[in-house]
């Protein structure tokens, strides 16, 4: 085997590995938002998927929770559109938990969210509880073993199987409220 050779094919195998690399990922992401005063804001959660999904768990926490309040959480118009058929939501002082399920009930019609990159699959809306003199961030996470009892982790159903960050779904951490002081004269 010449070395040009064997050059040309690791190079090839290379550019093959980034290739699947950057195609085959699970992603969990929080969108970063703003708000005046004691304005509310929504918040979304956005996936990536690389296999169609048929229901999700999400458990998401956060800091300095004296200045929110989360007043709702439930999925986007994507996900309804598709046909959720069990939406669990509870509330906790500092985090939230959103459980959806796809296809719950007979007749089983299989629905899914088709596998795609950046796809809204929930909101939360969030309410200041205070005036802040300084602009002052609010950050959401994911938040394994954290919420419940049973305690849940943050998933989506692929196959009928779960998949955590235990088995690759990369929960990111972008979820930022920044709350600023209200406009002068308010």
């Amino acid at each position: 085997m010449t070395k040009r050779f064997l050059h040309g094919t690791l190079a090839l195998l290379f550019c093959l590995g980034l290739a699947g690399v950057a195609t085959a990922q699970n992603v969990l992401s929080i969108s970063d938002d703003s708000t005046q005063g004691l304005s509310p804001a929504t918040m979304t959660v956005f996936m990536d998927a690389d296999t169609d999904v048929q229901g999700f768990v999400l458990a998401i926490g956060y800091t300095n929770d004296t200045l929110v309040d989360i007043t709702d959480a439930n999925v986007t118009a994507a996900v309804d559109t598709v046909g959720a058929e069990l939406v669990v939501s509870e509330f906790f002082a500092d985090g939230f938990t959103l459980g959806v399920v796809l296809d719950a009930s007979a007749p089983f019609d299989g629905q899914v969210i088709a596998a795609g990159v950046g796809i809204g699959i929930a909101y939360f809306d969030v309410e200041p509880t205070d005036i802040v003199l300084v602009d002052t961030d609010v950050v959401f996470s994911f938040m394994d073993g954290v919420f419940n009892d049973p305690v849940l982790n943050n998933i989506l159903v692929q196959g009928g199987l779960s998949v955590g960050a235990t088995a690759g779904l990369d929960l990111t951490d972008t979820g930022t409220l920044t709350l600023m002081p209200p406009p002068p004269g308010e």
